[in-house]
């Protein structure tokens, strides 16, 4: 008997044993049961009482140009290696498709692990992409006089990050303390900052070798993007860095937009930090 259903607090071993055969077990796996992982939010495909596929549906708030929208992020996607190949994770993700309009969700979106992947996902109805471009630099010079702290004061920088960005998905300060873990994992953290004292911006961010990855900076106006990132450079004693943004470039999200405003490719979204 194959059925697709919510998720039982029973489900636990079977999901964590899945979750480790497709995405392996590490720091990170260990992290999302503890601090992400709810029933609530899964959803299985069952064959003869065993768990072959799965999904989570995290509800998410995205803002366009000051208008909400009621959105199902998909996430963890898996299939057991005997049983791929079945259809399984397709029917699954129709089933969660079809309950989050049933809802009254307005846009169903995921992020592919891998650009091979979009093709894949096209063929289950997601047929737009957000897509994110990409600066480098192959030298720093300290050319800016900012100066940066690390920072659990999320309520500020959430005040920065819903007024530098027309798209975004909304943040409580539980979901600013999960990224902040995510970085630190990655010895990487959310800095404030600033130029005399005062707080111009902030930035996710974290050096792998003598590269800072910057992947999210939110500037006030009065900021030039290059000049800061060159700062940051220097003071965290990079010799060079990498900044994603929103923007015209590479897909990192495949959407299944219900509004019919939300159909444009135009519609930068900042919102590639998630889980990712």
């Amino acid at each position: 008997m194959e059925t697709v259903r919510k998720g039982y607090e029973r489900d636990l071993p079977q999901v964590k044993e899945l979750w480790n055969e497709c995405f392996g077990e590490d720091e990170f796996a260990e992290w999302f049961f503890a601090r992400l992982y709810c029933e609530e939010f899964l959803r299985v495909y069952e064959v003869d009482g065993e768990i072959v596929s799965m999904a989570f549906c995290f509800p998410k708030t995205l803002i366009v140009q000051g208008k909400e929208y009621r959105a199902w992020y998909l996430y963890g996607i898996g299939t057991k290696t005997e049983s791929r190949g079945h259809g399984f994770a397709k029917r699954l993700i129709s089933a969660c498709v079809s309950e989050a309009k049933g809802r009254g969700m307005e846009l169903c979106f995921l992020i592919p692990a891998e650009q091979s992947l979009f093709s894949y996902y096209r063929t289950c109805g997601f047929d737009l992409a957000w897509t994110r471009a990409e600066e480098t630099c192959v030298e720093t010079r300290s050319s800016s006089e900012i100066t940066i702290d690390s920072t659990n004061d999320f309520t500020q920088v959430n005040a920065i990050y819903e007024r530098v960005w027309d798209g975004y998905l909304k943040r409580t300060e539980r979901e600013w303390e999960l990224l902040s873990e995510e970085f630190r994992m990655a010895d990487g953290n959310l800095y404030l900052l600033k130029r005399e004292q005062i707080v111009v911006g902030y930035c996710f961010a974290m050096k792998e070798a003598d590269v800072l990855k910057i992947r999210e900076l939110g500037l006030l106006q009065s900021e030039k993007t290059d000049a800061v990132c060159h700062a940051l450079a220097h003071t965290l004693h990079a010799k060079t860095w990498n900044l994603t943004h929103p923007g015209e470039g590479t897909p990192f999200a495949a959407v299944l937009p219900f509004a019919e405003e939300l159909r444009s490719v135009g519609v930068f979204i900042n919102c590639d930090l998630l889980h990712n």
